[in-house]
């Protein structure tokens, strides 16, 4: 088996949370050559799912002495975190906890990945323990969401109605004004100041849609339309749905 074959066959243990059957390929690539900046990099990965984040660390920068661009900066940086989140708790607590890496991870309940159970932040999602109480769980799948939100991230489950921003409501009120005297581009950019406002209240959302639908934009009216209803399904009149769509259709025949 060539070497390329063995990376596939080693990535696609990864992909199915074997981490121990993947390491033991990259193992045997880096047997034959020691230098394989792929190898190296999928066998941090490897620890770094295990949780065992300075082996990892070390693995790293074995292979970005090799190749500085072998290990993505996102993939490095993150791991940085972890290394150091880890280590700071065990200062905190080291009359409590093991200094070990061979430990039972823990679940985040913000991300659902596999952690060390002494970390304080999340390496994968930066999920911060202190910061439990700003959250809330979705009764759908129990992960936590930011209490903010309007929609779990997990599941998509509607969590709750969303309150919106009184300039959000402002921006809004003004936009659908402009569109009644037809002045659909002045609209557009109300709609497009009240997202980025607030990116989870459906309003400016659907408002963007009836602009783009008098646009003639009719698909990107209707991918707006889907987008609302994620986030609240009572967002979008039935009948302009259904227009909406007619037209989608009619455009695609």
């Amino acid at each position: 088996m060539g070497v390329q074959e063995q990376l596939n066959k080693a990535n696609d243990f990864l992909s199915n949370g074997d981490f121990i059957s993947g390491e033991k390929v990259y193992d045997d690539i880096l047997a034959r050559d020691e230098n394989n900046v792929d190898a190296l990099f999928g066998k941090a990965k490897c620890y770094f799912n295990r949780c065992n984040y300075s082996k990892a660390l070390e693995i790293c920068d074995m292979a970005r002495e090799i190749d500085l661009g072998a290990v993505p900066d996102e993939f490095y940086n993150r791991l940085l975190l972890a290394v150091k989140s880890n280590n700071d708790y065990h200062s905190r607590n080291a009359s409590h906890f093991s200094h070990s890496d061979n430990v039972d991870s823990k679940m985040c309940p913000y991300c659902g990945r596999e952690i060390n159970p002494f970390m304080v932040i999340c390496p994968f999602c930066e999920f911060d323990f202190r910061d439990y109480d700003l959250y809330e769980k979705c009764e759908n799948c129990g992960r936590l969401v930011d209490e903010c939100d309007a929609v779990c991230a997990n599941c998509g489950e509607v969590l709750k109605s969303h309150e919106s921003i009184p300039e959000v409501v402002r921006l809004c009120d003004e936009g659908f004004r402009l569109i009644k005297d037809y002045k659909i581009k002045e609209a557009k950019i109300c709609f497009n100041k009240a997202s980025k406002i607030d990116s989870k209240d459906a309003t400016p959302i659907v408002g963007s849609a009836y602009c783009l639908y008098y646009l003639g934009y009719y698909v990107l009216a209707l991918k707006k339309c889907d987008e609302a209803l994620k986030l609240d399904p009572d967002s979008v009149d039935d009948g302009f749905y259904n227009d909406v769509n007619d037209k989608v259709n009619s455009v695609k025949s």
